[in-house]
């Protein structure tokens, strides 16, 4: 049971109606036995979502026979087929990479183990990118039970999937679990698989194939920077990672550059491997967080620094460079734990070296830019407010009387 302390929500200010997140989309959730209308409604809002005016439907009768159905945009009935699989091999009749998008509603959960892990499989190599999955829920296969599945087959969680499935709502999903699934770059998955990234993973995690309340807080973050971004120009994901929260803001708008910046040569050449194919307008660099000089004065738009100030001795001189590098009018987001100790007021994570509470970050920004909205997260299931569910929302500034409700501060700032 949550205590009291832990789920009191924070008042609440009206954001910016110009920085407003963009509503959920409007694509069923719960789309499993419809009518036929009601399908066609579906696929086109599942085609419109994912830009891709072809889609096919699998949905499995047996382990071995399944049907095929084939959508057009703004055509009628789907073409279909019955296909059954002949002895083991368990191949669907379609070519490598032959359709953009695949969706399934609710049929997967009939295969035992063994044929779900060769179907995913095969999921992976006819996808061209996307697939969509609607799983009845039940107590033996939960969200984190799937998304590993899907994650050893070669998919990560989808740029998109936080437009569908606001974060707050990951917290309960009631009788139905949508997963919204992105194919891996075949030669990304080939030098990359989970074996590689779990062999580096004190020092890296890429948060789109993991599992769990703090992945899902990650990518939380990079859906709300997805508000600031300009309608063109240039974006800078400072410590980017393993480079998925840049991906993400390169896929919202196609008209900006975002270029990840990682002090780490592994990550980069992960990034570069499994983000970067298929994305003109996505770049990443090595470089430190505190030398910005390849960049030119007032020549970014945006800077995004998540989970960054923490882990710099010298925090100042971060946003000294962030201050030279924006332009005018550009904004900086950014995040930090908030008091993150121990029971002997340490923070007990070695690559941190800086407490900040909200008073301290605002403090610190304020040297450099001016405040313009804050935002209190929780996650749950960490070191600070275990029991508290997930939550990510704009609180008055400064947030008096808040400072025991979050697990993570993020700012705004903007150079004026």
């Amino acid at each position: 049971m949550n205590t009291p302390a832990e789920t009191s929500t924070p008042v609440l200010e009206n954001p910016d109606p110009a920085m407003g997140d963009p509503a959920p989309a409007d694509i069923a959730l719960d789309a499993i036995d419809e009518s036929h209308d009601e399908l066609l409604g579906f696929v086109a809002q599942l085609a419109g979502l994912l830009g891709t005016p072809r889609v096919v439907q699998l949905e499995w009768i047996q382990p071995c026979c399944l049907q095929l159905s084939r959508f057009e945009a703004d055509s009628g009935a789907p073409e279909i087929q019955e296909y059954h699989a002949g002895g083991t091999a368990l191949r669907l009749p379609l070519t490598d990479g032959a359709t953009e998008t695949l969706f399934n509603l609710g049929s997967l959960v009939s295969l035992d183990d063994a044929s779900l892990g060769r179907w995913l499989g095969e999921l992976y190599r006819v996808s061209g990118g996307n697939v969509w999955l609607s799983l009845p829920v039940t107590a033996s296969r939960s969200r984190a039970w799937w998304e590993s599945r899907c994650f050893a087959a070669g998919f990560r969680k989808h740029p998109r999937l936080l437009e569908v499935l606001p974060y707050a709502t990951l917290e309960d999903d009631g009788d139905t679990l949508v997963l919204l699934l992105q194919k891996i770059p075949d030669a990304g998955l080939a030098r990359y698989p989970l074996a590689a990234l779990r062999a580096a993973r004190d020092l890296h995690l890429d948060m789109t194939r993991e599992t769990g309340r703090r992945s899902d807080a990650h990518l939380a973050r990079y859906q709300l920077a997805r508000r600031y971004l300009p309608e063109s120009g240039w974006v800078l994901d400072v410590s980017c990672g393993l480079g998925g929260g840049a991906a993400l803001l390169a896929d919202a708008r196609r008209d900006v550059r975002v270029m990840g910046l990682e002090a780490s040569n592994f990550a980069v050449a992960y990034s570069r491997s499994c983000y970067q194919p298929g994305q003109d307008n996505l770049d990443y660099q090595v470089g430190q967080p505190c030398d910005l000089s390849r960049f030119a004065d007032a020549s970014i738009d945006l800077v995004v620094a998540f989970e960054l100030l923490e882990c710099l001795r010298e925090p100042e001189a971060f946003l000294a460079e962030a201050r030279r590098v924006l332009k005018r009018g550009g904004r900086l987001v950014c995040s930090v734990p908030n008091l993150w100790v121990d029971e002997h007021g340490q923070d007990p994570n070695p690559q941190h070296h800086q407490v900040f509470t909200f008073a301290k970050l605002a403090k610190l920004c304020r040297e450099f830019l001016t405040p313009e909205h804050a935002f209190l997260q929780t996650a749950g299931g960490g070191l600070k407010l275990p029991r508290a569910t997930r939550q990510l929302c704009q609180v008055p500034l400064p947030p008096t009387g808040l400072q025991d409700k979050a697990e993570w501060w993020l700012l705004t700032a903007v150079k004026y």
